[in-house]
């Protein structure tokens, strides 16, 4: 009978073991080594050229390796801001900045985000579109290979296609001004009036209405071309 007993309590310190093993399994994200990511860019045949004034010109052999390039190129020149995208866009901003950050990550559960991108990646966007999406990913990843003190968390790591599409559905809506009326909805009392109708017309915009737009005359550039940036978000 003591055998029996010693037997039973043997086997279910096992059982308590393995179920503390899953549950960590479960609950713990799973921890990647950077320097693994390194190699995703030998799929890639692409060169990045600055001028005099930093800009980078990229030339790839396909588009996949272009993007894979631009990817390279934002990541050298603000990898903080990609990572604070990224981080927002997957709803746990707040693991790294805190309860300040918790309203953006109930956003994305309150939108439905990440349920959105994995019914429609595949099925709503082309091979081609998925292509340069995961090879911009693959450029993130093998800079922060490269970098791995850059890394706000290693938890981010790898990136994928799907994370730049859910960016994409996060971003948007900020656009029109979701965040200020979501925040609303949180204080005691109204904290703007209603907008008036416009009196004419379908949009009443000041003169100045713009956003980060910008020309160069033919006298002023190189080729004696006019270039015209529109919009040029980071």
């Amino acid at each position: 009978m003591r055998n029996f007993l010693k037997l039973l309590k043997g086997l279910v310190l096992v059982l308590l073991v393995l179920l503390c093993g899953a549950v960590l399994y479960v609950l713990v994200p799973a921890r990647i080594d950077l320097s693994e990511l390194a190699n995703l860019g030998d799929a890639y045949q692409v060169e990045i050229l600055r001028d005099r004034w930093g800009v980078p010109h990229i030339y790839g052999k396909t588009d996949a390796d272009t993007a894979y390039g631009l990817a390279y190129a934002h990541a050298e020149d603000d990898f903080l801001t990609i990572q604070q995208t990224l981080l927002a866009a997957r709803g746990q901003l707040a693991s790294v900045y805190g309860q300040d950050a918790a309203p953006n990550d109930y956003m994305v559960h309150l939108l439905r985000i990440w349920d959105v991108v994995e019914e429609g990646y595949e099925r709503d966007l082309t091979p081609d579109s998925r292509a340069l999406m995961e090879a911009y990913a693959d450029g993130i990843n093998v800079y922060a290979a490269l970098h791995p003190g850059e890394a706000l968390t290693e938890a981010l790591f790898p990136v994928s296609g799907r994370d730049l599409a859910a960016v994409s559905i996060h971003k948007s809506p900020l656009f029109f001004g979701l965040d200020d009326t979501l925040a609303e909805l949180f204080q005691d009392s109204r904290q703007k009036e209603l907008s008036p109708l416009p009196t004419s017309g379908i949009f009443q915009l000041d003169e100045n209405f713009g956003s980060n737009t910008f020309s160069v005359g033919p006298n002023r550039s190189e080729d004696g071309s006019t270039y015209l940036a529109v919009n040029s978000h980071q």
